[in-house]
């Protein structure tokens, strides 16, 4: 059987992370992660990259190479972007109802969507509080989910 494989790039993404008051959060966990679903099986993971921010609260994900097998492919999903460091609420970018992509901190209201970009992307983070609405345990667990489910982050990684 011949397979015909193909190379895709995503190109690199930039950002910045900080905290409302607009200082840099050091040490950020940033995980970007991209999909892809094909005609004959059910979606998957085609490139990923993690890192750390910097002590300016930067990040550079690089040009991640992508190969598929041409016959199956279908389309390819824009990225999962997941921000994490203890003691702050996760960050994810998704899609708002005007269908751009926006990034959150979980459970923001769509009032407070920040809106995501590839490239010099500003994502703030909120410190944790108990009571609203999650224990930090339960929190927790929703990234290590994340990161089985095609992205976030684990202590194993």
């Amino acid at each position: 059987m011949y397979r015909l494989y193909c190379a895709y790039y995503t190109g690199s993404r930039s950002g910045r992370v900080v905290d409302p008051n607009g200082v840099p959060v050091a040490n950020a966990v940033v995980s970007y992660v991209w999909k892809a679903s094909y005609l004959i099986f059910a979606d998957s993971i085609v490139a990923s990259h993690q890192t750390l921010t910097d002590k300016e609260g930067r990040y550079y994900i690089p040009n991640q190479k992508m190969k598929r097998l041409s016959l199956v492919f279908e389309s390819l999903y824009p990225e999962s972007v997941l921000i994490y460091k203890d003691g702050y609420v996760l960050y994810e970018n998704l899609w708002d109802d005007s269908g751009e992509r926006v990034g959150r901190s979980l459970f923001d209201s769509p009032d407070q969507y920040q809106k995501y970009r590839k490239k010099n992307n500003l994502a703030v983070l909120k410190p944790w509080r108990e009571g609203i609405g999650l224990s930090h345990t339960k929190h927790i667990r929703h990234i290590h989910w994340g990161s089985m489910h095609g992205g976030g982050y684990s202590k194993k990684n």
